[in-house]
């Protein structure tokens, strides 16, 4: 309590509870790590369309160069719409038709960074 998860006493309850947790070794691609969480999830941001520097703070990267000079928005109401977006993808996968699910999470009417998305112009054909 008080202190944050640190990455080996994470990666030993993995191991710890791998058969639980399904994770054995495969011939093809092994047995996946709690690594592979953080990389399925920043992935899965970008299926959301959550912009690359809002996932990246999302999972903790902080920026580099000269956006860390300038930049010090702490991107807090951001990374809750992408952590909402994520949550109703991973609920999408778990439904029972989990592609058409897919496709409202990610395109549905309430899309999480609407409000946050500067609105496009359409294009007229003349």
């Amino acid at each position: 309590p008080g202190s944050s998860l640190k990455t080996a006493s994470l990666s030993r309850a993995a191991q710890r509870y791998a058969p639980q947790l399904g994770s054995h070794d495969d011939t093809d691609w092994g047995h996946w790590a709690p690594h592979d969480l953080r990389r399925t999830m920043r992935t899965g941001l970008s299926a959301c369309g959550i912009p690359d520097h809002v996932s990246e703070a999302t999972i903790g990267h902080t920026r580099k160069g000269i956006q860390a000079v300038y930049d010090h928005h702490t991107y807090d109401a951001e990374k809750r719409a992408a952590l909402e977006a994520w949550e109703r993808r991973v609920l999408a996968i778990t439904k029972k038709d989990p592609v058409n699910a897919l496709r409202e999470a990610s395109h549905g009417p309430a899309s999480p960074l609407a409000q946050l998305r500067p609105r496009r112009k359409s294009k007229k054909n003349t």
